[in-house]
């Protein structure tokens, strides 16, 4: 009976690999620049909140909560 195992190299360190670990990155920087290369290999997720947005969403929990009629008819 064959078994194999998957491994990935973290710096000079290979590691056995498990199909369920994710890797989660933050930065506090407003508009960070990565290169193509690891862009191409992430998913690059921009949380950022305008004025704007978080204005309309406070509206929608104000509506909600004080007429909540008129938040179902959006």
């Amino acid at each position: 009976m064959w078994c194999f195992y998957r491994y990935i190299r973290l710096g000079d360190k290979e590691c056995e690999f498990n199909s369920s670990f994710r890797l989660l990155l933050h930065t506090k920087q407003a508009n960070p620049h990565f290169p193509p290369e690891l862009q191409a290999q992430t998913t690059l997720i921009n949380f950022t909140v305008t004025r704007t947005g978080l204005e309309e969403q406070l509206l929608g929990q104000v509506v909600t909560h004080e007429r909540p009629e008129l938040e179902m008819m959006k």
